[in-house]
């Protein structure tokens, strides 16, 4: 790349970042005419409120903390599962004496009350609060190898926004039919000590139920329906007792449905996972309904692919999100915008990279990820969570490790599971947090028509505006097969000369 002319044309427009993201093709630019690129200072939206990553491992004594706050997001999802948690019932015997929806919503009304006082001490007829709190502590999970407490703290204190998946298997907590209410009231009691606890101790607000459950066998849309009503009533009950015991402020955030892929898992002929939770959404537990009360405040769901736009019948980020956009906005009408989040994505699943050679180093990828980065930011998704942070274990496939992390990882059964190295890919990352983290403006651009993304290649580019910090930052990809020169003009943003300017 000409250094030298570029930071000639640039350095007199002011102050700003600059993150370049190109393959590797274009890293030697020629001298050809450059394409015009204006930034103007009007605004077109902003960048997404939170930018995180799925956990990998995150074991005490190793330097995860370190590559965390080194990638710079400010967002994590975590995975817990009840049998990490709670490995068996915690009262004896299953229902806790609940058989009816009369005894499930005394026993509820009791254990809230209880709870919610500053008065008298938390009590344990309900809950063995022990039982939960040890094993954050003590229990070292398998897979992504994560020690709770620690992970959770470690995240708590670099002020990162923690998404906690948690997962209650319908083997763990059946309910059997319309009228079991034992079976009701431990998938209720479960969420709601782990949702008190987890907004107590560790200031967790955001929380999902189940991670894409269109793909569990034998759990229907209604099986999961129920499910999903208790699992929310619970979470926002526990952290509105917490903070009436603690003097805390939390707002709980509920997830839903945390399906895989968007549009065509909203309302087909064959799944309608996301409709039902949006159309259910005043639903209360007793049968009620109150425009008043949600189950849930951000629409998630997950989707892997290299395709900005779709081509031919393949599925691209754009027209995805479009179309899901306007499905969900259509259920809603009246009411405010719902947010849209993106809790897994990357340019290939786990599944898809072990059957190419590509990995998260190679320039289709990395240039791919950019352009998707920009894309989504331009379409108003909300929040976005990379998958995933460390390349951990993935056993009976042909490279053995989960070639969609982002960084180099030791896996082991024990010991630290420290990283040691990042990919392109989660550079690439690094740069786009940098200059989207936080919510930013983001500028209208106009550019040369070679500059101008198409359904299967382009450059797409993305300025935004730092107000805290009273910088700009241009973030460019390049996703064509060959070099194109840049020349920015910033003429209309009115900065200072003599700044300096860097080039990432």
């Amino acid at each position: 790349m000409q250094r030298d002319d570029a930071l000639s044309r640039i350095s007199k427009t002011g102050s700003f970042w600059w993150a370049l993201v190109f393959s590797l093709l274009c890293l030697c630019l020629a001298k050809v005419h450059a394409q015009a690129l204006t930034v103007f200072s009007s605004e077109s939206g902003k960048t997404p409120s939170r930018l995180g990553y799925n956990l990998g491992h995150f074991m005490p004594a190793s330097n995860a903390a370190d590559w965390f706050r080194y990638a710079g997001v400010d967002a994590a999802r975590i995975f817990i599962s009840v049998s990490d948690i709670e490995p068996s019932d915690d009262i004896f015997p299953v229902g806790d004496g609940v058989n009816s929806e009369a005894t499930f919503f005394a026993r509820r009304n009791l254990l809230r009350a209880n709870s919610a006082s500053n008065s008298i001490s938390l009590g344990t007829t309900y809950v063995k609060w022990s039982t939960f709190s040890n094993n954050y502590s003590d229990t070292t999970t398998s897979g992504n190898r994560t020690q709770f407490s620690y992970a959770l703290g470690s995240l708590r204190d670099q002020g990162i926004s923690i998404l906690v998946n948690l997962t209650a298997s319908p083997s763990r907590f059946p309910i059997s039919d319309a009228n079991d209410w034992a079976g009701r009231w431990e998938l209720w009691q479960h969420y709601y000590a782990e949702a008190f606890l987890l907004s107590r101790d560790y200031g967790v607000r955001n929380f999902s139920m189940f991670n894409e459950p269109n793909g569990w066998t034998g759990m229907t849309e209604p099986d999961w329906l129920v499910r999903y009503l208790f699992c929310s009533d619970a979470i926002q009950s526990a952290v509105a007792d917490m903070n009436a015991r603690y003097g805390k402020s939390l707002i709980p955030c509920i997830f839903a449905p945390n399906t895989a892929n968007g549009a065509e898992k909203y309302n087909s002929s064959t799944d309608t996972w996301g409709r039902t939770a949006v159309i259910n959404r005043h639903l209360g537990i007793d049968g009620s309904s109150s425009t008043t009360w949600r189950n849930l405040h951000v629409y998630n769901y997950q989707k892997y692919t290299t395709r900005t736009n779709a081509t031919s019948s393949f599925s691209g980020y754009i027209e995805d999100y479009d179309s899901l956009r306007g499905s969900i906005d259509a259920d809603t009408v009246g009411e405010p915008s719902l947010p849209m989040a993106l809790t897994e994505f990357n340019v290939r699943t786990g599944a898809n990279y072990d059957t190419v050679t590509e990995t998260q180093d190679s320039p289709s990828d990395y240039a791919a990820l950019g352009a998707n980065l920009v894309a989504l930011s331009g379409r108003g998704v909300d929040q976005i969570y990379l998958f995933k942070f460390g390349q951990t274990t993935s056993s009976g496939t042909t490279y053995g490790v989960a070639k969609n992390g982002t960084h180099y990882v030791e896996n082991s059964s024990s010991g630290d599971n420290n990283y040691g190295g990042a990919t392109q890919c989660a550079e690439v990352y690094r740069l786009f947090n940098k200059a989207a983290t936080g919510g930013r403006s983001l500028l209208n651009l106009t550019a040369s028509s070679e500059l101008a993304p198409t359904a299967t290649a382009g450059v797409w580019s993305m300025a935004t505006r730092d107000a805290a910090a009273s910088t700009y930052h241009l973030f460019i990809a390049n996703k064509q097969s060959f070099a194109v020169a840049v020349e920015p003009n910033f003429a209309a943003l009115a900065l200072p000369e003599g700044n300096p300017v860097y080039v990432e």
